[in-house]
């Protein structure tokens, strides 16, 4: 802050620079997601947990499939590339009681496919994983309960992010 009596005031702020993606509005990509030519693959044990979050990705246009676990996950995504109908985005439960949770599952995901997108999303906002999702691969994350446009803004931010950004 600098003051001359009788010229002004001049406040500067000086804020760090950000690795995270900024969310961008272009409307053709809007048109894609709701043509539905994005695809996604949903992640979760709870059965209507699951449908559920297929349910709203499909309300906002966009094609999804569900898996059980994240040994389940890693075979559909693997099968889906090599049929040609790869996933744009893997949305991963963090935790699976008795099988492979997210973050074991996203470790695995990006050795093999490093160019691979996935949200996290749980419900116990304490751990480790949901307060530094970058450091476990994640490109963004979801808190349990969202709502439908808390989804649409992690997916626009993550699906429109360039590579080698973490989108939030």
């Amino acid at each position: 802050m600098e003051s001359d009596p009788g010229t002004g005031t001049t406040v500067s702020i000086f804020l760090p620079a950000s690795t995270e993606c900024a969310p961008r509005v272009v409307e053709a990509e809007k048109e894609i997601a709701r043509n539905g030519n994005w695809r996604v693959l949903v992640m979760d044990d709870e059965d209507l947990v699951r449908e559920m979050e297929i349910g709203m990705l499909e309300h906002l246009g966009y094609e999804a499939r569900g898996a059980r676990d994240g040994g389940e996950a890693i075979r559909m995504y693997k099968d889906a590339l090599m049929e040609g109908r790869p996933f744009d985005l893997v949305v991963m439960d963090l935790t699976i009681p008795g099988k492979m949770g997210g973050k074991e599952a996203c470790a695995r995901l990006l050795e093999m496919y490093p160019d691979a997108k996935v949200i996290v999303c749980s419900g116990y906002s304490s751990d480790p994983v949901m307060s530094d999702h970058a450091a476990y691969g994640f490109l963004g994350r979801l808190g349990k309960p969202f709502h439908m446009e808390g989804l649409k803004r992690v997916m626009d931010q993550v699906l429109t992010c360039p590579p080698g950004r973490v989108a939030g």
